[in-house]
């Protein structure tokens, strides 16, 4: 190779350099011939490199710590600005409290993403809570929260980051420390440019084991780019090895690092289409980043070194300008032939460079952010074809890739570096002045038939011109960007991450754990208190024992606490502990420094110690004589001795409650019922009713009403006699047209023919208040019907299923919150089926009918139901389509998203170019207001057309002018051209029978002279109901009872009912409803097996209809409002004896 050797002393030359510069900043040249063209992982091993760690793994200290800074994302352990800081919250200088102040970069910074505690992985909360907000505790106003993945340093770590751009000193430092005695911190220390951190930590012996050790995961410098002049936070290698280039101001203005070359020095195009190839999206993520940390004790082609090998970079310098290639070759320069090769001049051709310099596989280390910054090595890539090409040996190369925290872009790189390092074919060729525009690391294209070649790609790798005839000597590498495409099945091969958290072995459950009932004795050995004893194994070596309690009945946790003194190896609890119940207890050991686990849950149940007579003063009758309150006894026999006045006693062998008056025990329900009922409680003039089995027949006088049992009728006695009819001359000129309820005279009420042409006011008889073919021909008198006097209309229904049947009929019910109903139980929807829509959030409702013919210049009308439970807005859209299907013209109706059921409806003229005419339903997106609808009763129809005569029935010439005279038409049902009814033409005769319904009657038209005598009649009711009830676990219903007014009426109703309870105390709630509307209530501790009486009374005005008056209880308290029909807490109560009446009186 003489020629090479000769043009290495040539005038002056080109070189590309990868991973690091082949000699000096300002000579690029040959070191040997050997070295021209080698692969990219070659080049990276032929370099001094440093770990494949982060850089500053721990905080360092000391004045003569050098000048870092951070480009991209990197973890640092930074460096300590002073030493610690200890205080105590209240100033006591208990040292409770620790602070660091730690440098992370002399530059400024984009901020800090996380931290690592201890080896936690931390994340920083978004904000630093205040006084006042959720969660806020003093420590606080230390910073925002530091708080690892299980939660357990949340509350204990507190930082406080300063980007750079600081103007002032840290006012939390300078108010702890700006007077402390050796190390104060004053309001001068604001280091702008420096960026850094305050850490508090509240010092826990569980928490901390030393002084605690942190690290940041900064995200770096920011920076101008070769794309952007803006000064932002930037990942990209490129811009990194750009700003070296150029060079980086110094903290404090003591100038630049990095080679500071000029800026017309770097080719602008070629380096912005360098760094768009790193920001291309491979597998979503950016393709190449870089994440480092440096000193500025470093040599800048170092640095840029370990950054090129993040995005398989090489730079080269040629007539003192900068080129850039990253990743695949370039888009060719130039191409070449045989033809283009000087023959005069050596030519060398390197076949393989041997297996020093070839590899079937690479491996790298890296910083792996999931293994908190630790060095990784990555799953080495290699090919067995490689392999066995080698002769079976296996040559891996080993990388360091410091500058790479991503592994996903470390796998993808070492499979890029293995590819192109099987590239071994090199040439050293010459050619003319021609090649003088080309630089190192352009690509050309050579066609050989020399050495089989068809534009094959190669880079140049460096170049050397001869000053006397300008021929460049090229040094040639074989490069093909099939190496850098996207493996998705190689690329996706990533070492696992097992979990890196500090996991020291956790205290299990509690040795020999265990729960008993047990009771708390006074000092004559009586139970007098349930407990619970808790015990456990002794001599465990516990700091302390957390419990908790919760009821078996439905797992709630009642009673939590602690044992300070683990010593005595049991304890026992008693607040709040309930007599004969069931529980389940667990606990928690703690031992220092170790995290623990809760037991299992241990069952134990209290023994049925209750509150008894010893506690309290005289007695439990005495507690309730001091109250002045009586308390009920139960006796199988009715004490005549030693009796009180208010003595109550509950006599068990009738289960009826007795009350001593001073002189003999009477029923205490009746008595209390006796008299309630008086004149006094009904309007004037009404006497009570009264039930008896048989009609009296003395004491009576005249308006006595009683009711009579055997048939339920109320009965009114006339003074000779008792009758159960209303006389119609009690009602005859006595009701007026306001007493009669609207609506409320139907036919069965009227008497055959009552209604005459005199009892109707003139032009009262409408449209509306006849039926349906109630006036036939009979009804008509003869020429009394003309054409003016007729509305014919066209009701056909041109929606193809008008009754919602066919589901096939419609488009757009197939999403799963439509439902087809082809018989709703709806009473108010017309059609026979709807559709159902549930809220659908942002998708839209759209139901389209199937068009029908429509003509151009009819008028049509549309109508249909909605109801929106949930105020959605529902819309009925009325179409009109051409012959394509195309729209034409529309018109819209809409509930303005009211509830209830409403009935839309609008009309529309179809334009010219009408064919089709179809409707739709509608909800727009996000209109469902979150409950469900319903759409039905789609009508179309044309508005206002219909014929008198159907068409071709009779033809114009088949009648003479003037020719259809009287005589020619039958007596009775022909309608002529005159007047259509003339004034008392319907009369009497002209209705048939029962014609005229409640319907068909204007309001205030029927006065007391149109009803007949004793048509309207009145009766009261009476229901007696007895039951005895077992109420479990699932009722809140003691009794109902159900009955119906046929008009507005004045009701009394009352009953009485006796609770009773099993075995154990509880309070039981319970009221009174009617239609579900509470009336009274009643809050009552009940004893074990004790009986409760309680009874009511009340009066009410109700409307016509049916109603329902229920006795509820539960034993789940409540103060107002009807407590839900929730299970119970205890399922033992008894209801007995449950009386209930009501009596009803009509206006």
């Amino acid at each position: 190779m003489p020629a090479v050797g000769a043009a290495i002393g040539a005038l002056w030359s080109g070189t590309a350099f990868g991973g690091g510069l082949l000699g000096g900043a300002a000579s690029f040249m040959f070191k040997t011939a050997v070295s021209v063209g080698l692969s990219k992982v070659a080049q990276k091993l032929q370099k001094p490199t440093q770990s494949g760690g982060v850089r500053t793994s721990v905080t360092v200290a000391g004045e003569s710590t050098s000048q870092t800074t951070i480009f991209g994302r990197y973890c640092t352990g930074g460096a300590a600005i002073c030493p610690p800081y200890v205080f105590d919250f209240k100033g006591d200088m208990d040292s409770e409290y620790l602070v660091y102040v730690i440098a992370l970069a002399d530059t400024r910074i984009q901020g800090v993403e996380s931290m690592i505690v201890d080896g936690r992985q931390c994340s920083i909360a978004e904000r630093q809570r205040v006084p006042g907000q959720a969660g806020y505790i003093a420590e606080d106003n230390y910073g925002r929260r530091v708080v690892d993945e299980d939660g357990k340093l949340d509350g204990y770590v507190f930082v406080r980051i300063f980007d750079g751009t600081q103007i002032a000193a840290d006012p939390k430092l300078v108010e702890m420390f700006g007077t402390h005695p050796s190390r104060p911190w004053d309001s001068s220390m604001i280091m702008t440019g420096v960026a850094y951190a305050v850490v508090t930590f509240k010092f826990r012996q569980e928490k901390f084991t030393g002084l605690p050790d942190c690290k940041f995961t900064v995200l770096g410098m920011r920076m101008a780019g070769t794309r952007s002049t803006a000064i932002v936070y930037r990942e990209n290698p490129v811009d990194m090895v750009w700003n070296i280039l150029k060079g980086i101001p110094l903290p404090g203005g003591s100038g630049t690092w990095g080679l500071n070359v000029p800026a017309e020095a770097v080719s602008l195009p070629v380096w912005r289409a360098a760094a768009n190839v790193c920001d291309e999206l491979t597998n979503g993520n950016k393709r190449y980043r870089a994440g480092i940390e440096f000193s500025f004790e470093d040599e800048p082609l170092e640095v840029i070194d370990e950054i090129l090998k993040s995005c398989g970079g090489q730079i080269a310098e040629c007539g003192g300008v900068y080129n850039i290639s990253v990743g695949a070759p370039l888009v060719t320069s130039a191409s070449i032939t045989d033809d283009d090769v000087l023959i005069s001049d050596d030519r060398e051709f390197i076949v393989s460079e041997g297996l020093a310099k070839i590899f079937n596989g690479v491996t790298a280390s890296y910083p792996d952010p999931d293994r908190l910054w630790e060095e990784r090595e990555a799953v080495p890539y290699k090919k067995a074809e490689w392999i066995a090409q080698d002769d079976g040996r296996e040559l891996l190369a080993d990388l360091k890739l410091s500058a790479v925290p991503y592994p996903e872009q470390v796998r993808r790189l070492i499979r890029e570096y293995a590819a192109d390092n099987r590239r071994q074919r090199r040439h050293i060729i010459t050619v003319g002045p021609w090649a003088l525009s080309l630089m190192p690391l352009q690509t050309i294209g050579w066609t050989s038939v020399e050495n089989g070649y068809i534009s094959k790609l190669f880079e140049i790798t460096s170049m050397i011109i001869s000053p006397d005839s300008l021929n460049v000597t090229l040094a040639l590498r074989e490069r093909d960007p099939a190496d850098y495409d996207y493996d998705a099945v190689s690329d996706g091969v990533l070492p696992s991450t097992p979990s890196v958290r500090p996991n020291p072995s956790a205290v299990s459950g509690v040795r020999g754990w265990s729960v008993q009932g047990t009771s708390i004795k006074d000092s004559s050995g009586k139970a007098r208190r349930p407990a619970l004893r808790l015990s456990w194994s002794s001599g465990a070596p516990y700091s302390s024992i957390s419990y908790e309690v919760r009821l078996v009945s439905n797992l709630t946790v009642v009673m939590n606490g602690s044992v300070p003194d683990v010593s005595t190896s049991n304890a026992i609890i008693a607040s709040s502990i309930l007599p004969d119940t069931e529980y389940e207890v667990r606990a928690l050991a703690k031992i220092q420094g170790r995290d623990s686990t809760w037991s299992d849950w241990a069952y134990a149940k209290t023994p049925a110690v209750f509150i008894g007579e010893d506690d309290f003063e005289d007695g439990v009758r005495g507690l309730f004589e001091d109250a002045g309150m009586k308390a009920i006894e139960y006796m199988s026999t009715l004490p005549m001795t030693g009796n009180t006045i208010g003595r109550m006693v509950y006599l068990t062998t009738d289960n009826k409650l007795y009350r001593w008056t001073g002189t003999a025990w009477v029923n205490f329900v009746q008595d209390n019922l006796q008299g309630a009922l008086d004149e006094t409680a009904f309007a004037q003039g009404i006497s009570i009713p009264r039930v008896v089995t048989a009609l009296p027949t003395s004491g009576n006088t005249i308006g006595r009403l009683v009711v009579l049992s055997s048939d339920s009728k109320l009965y009114r006695w006339t003074g000779t006699a008792w009758t159960a009819a209303v006389s119609a001359s009690d009602v005859t000129g006595q009701i007026t047209a306001t007493q009669i309820t609207d609506n409320a005279i139907t036919t069965p009420k009227l008497a055959s023919g009552s209604i005459t042409t005199d009892k109707l006011g003139a032009n009262s008889v409408v449209a509306g208040k006849v039926a349906a073919g109630a006036i036939g021909v009979d009804q008509l008198a003869a020429g009394s019907v003309v054409a003016s006097k007729m509305a014919i209309t066209d009701f056909t229904n041109l929606v193809p299923d008008d009754q919602i049947q066919d589901a096939s009929s419609w488009t757009g019910v197939a999403p799963a919150h439509i439902s087809h109903l082809p018989n709703p139980a709806l009473p108010a929807l017309q059609s026979k089926g709807c559709f159902r829509v549930e809220a659908a959030g942002a998708t839209a409702t759209v139901i389209v009918s199937k068009p029908s013919s429509a003509k151009a210049g009819e008028e049509y009308f549309y109508s249909g139901q909605v109801f929106s439970a949930g105020a959605a807005e529902i819309r009925i859209v009325l179409q009109f389509l051409n012959r394509d299907g195309g729209l034409v013209a529309a018109s819209t109706a809409t509930n303005g998203a009211q509830t209830g059921w409403r009935t839309l409806s609008g009309s529309l003229l179809a334009p010219s170019g009408t064919t089709q005419v179809r409707m739709y339903f509608n909800i727009p997106p996000s209109s469902y207001g979150g409950d469900y609808s319903f759409m039905g009763t789609p009508i179309i129809r044309i508005k206002g057309r219909g014929e008198l005569i159907v068409d071709g029935s009779i033809s114009g010439d088949k009648i003479t002018a003037n020719t259809i005279t009287g005589g020619l038409m039958a007596a009775a049902g022909i309608i002529t051209g005159a007047a259509q009814i003339n004034d008392a033409v319907i009369t009497n005769a002209k209705i048939a029978n029962a014609t005229i319904s409640g319907a068909k009657i204007a309001n205030l038209t029927v006065d007391t002279i149109n009803i007949k005598d004793r048509a309207i009649t009145d009766h009261i009711i009476d229901e007696v109901a007895t039951k005895n009830l077992v109420r479990g676990a699932t009722g809140a219903i003691a009794h109902e009872m159900v009955f119906t007014l046929s008009q507005e009426a004045a009701i009394i109703f009352g009953g009485y009912f006796e609770v009773r309870k099993n075995n154990t105390s509880a309070t039981l709630v319970s009221w009174v409803t009617i239609d579900g509307v509470e009336l009274s209530r009643s809050r009552d501790t009940i004893q074990s097996s004790n009986v409760r009486s309680l009874d009511f009374m009340r009066t009410a005005r109700l409307s016509a209809g049916t109603h329902r008056i229920r006795v509820m209880y539960t034993s789940i308290d409540g103060t107002t409002g009807v407590p839900p029909n929730t299970t119970p807490v205890n399922a033992n109560f008894y209801i007995d004896n449950i009386n209930m009446f009501v009596f009803r009186s009509y206006k």
